[in-house]
């Protein structure tokens, strides 16, 4: 199997495009002289890619020590930060095996205690399938949150546009739980 290398130049005082018409048919040539198997040209708003699959590290690091290739490689159009040589294929290609299957969402999640007395009797008041919440109760925990967390005017903001909510669901006719 072979091993991808990449060339990536970068736009400076002059196009990279320029660059890769000067310098790419030599270097592509020595390149399959050199024993490469495949090679592509990328060009992008920022630069160009050239991207070089060899046989094995070898004929990759006998390719880049020719002379004329480090030439090439010194005359890029931005000699201080214009150049980015690396292994693997260039830009956003991804990886070059496939990535490890994710965990799933939530797996070993566990849920943290409360830092108050929780109540779930006082806080909903279940009758007949109906669900409603005490808007007096929500008061009281938005007062237990800004006493424990110490939340702000947009933590106050928050629980207080709930605690409207609330009072509207209060108000509305209650619509049955369905279980």
């Amino acid at each position: 199997m072979s091993e991808w290398y990449s060339i990536e130049v970068f736009d400076g005082a002059s196009s990279a495009a320029l660059w890769a018409d000067l310098h790419g048919d030599t270097l592509l040539e020595s390149a399959l002289l050199s024993g490469a198997k495949d090679w592509s040209w990328h060009g992008h708003s920022w630069g160009v890619v050239l991207e070089l699959a060899f046989a094995d590290v070898k004929a990759w690091e006998a390719w880049r020590a020719l002379a004329h290739v480090q030439a090439a490689l010194d005359g890029v159009p931005d000699p201080v930060s214009g150049l980015i040589v690396y292994r693997g294929r260039g830009g956003s290609s991804g990886a070059p095996r496939p990535r490890r299957p994710l965990p799933m969402v939530g797996s070993g999640a566990a849920a943290l205690p409360l830092p108050w007395q929780w109540d779930n009797e006082e806080m909903c008041i279940r009758d007949r399938g109906t669900a409603a919440h005490s808007p007096a109760l929500v008061e009281q925990a938005i007062d237990l949150v800004l006493d424990n967390d110490g939340a702000g005017q947009v933590g106050k903001d928050l629980l207080a546009v709930a605690a409207r909510r609330l009072e509207q669901d209060v108000a509305a006719p209650q619509q049955p739980v369905r279980q």
